[in-house]
């Protein structure tokens, strides 16, 4: 009986480490750089311009 429940203990052991072993990777790249990083200078541009719809966007009527 008592090889089993060492048995039992192992076995969850290592399923609690391979559980916990996947968020490592994720947990060791939480504050890095996203995917979207180096369009610092396209995001500016468009922020700051000043008309970006062409005149016909702001046609609210249409045909008939």
């Amino acid at each position: 009986m008592r090889s089993s429940t060492k048995n039992k203990r192992v076995v969850l052991l290592c399923v609690m480490a391979a559980l916990l072993a996947g968020c490592a990777d994720y947990m060791n790249r939480r504050d890095s750089v996203s995917a979207r990083a180096g369009d610092a200078v396209e995001g500016n541009l468009a922020i700051q311009t000043i008309n970006p719809q062409p005149p016909a966007a702001f046609q609210n009527r249409t045909g008939g």
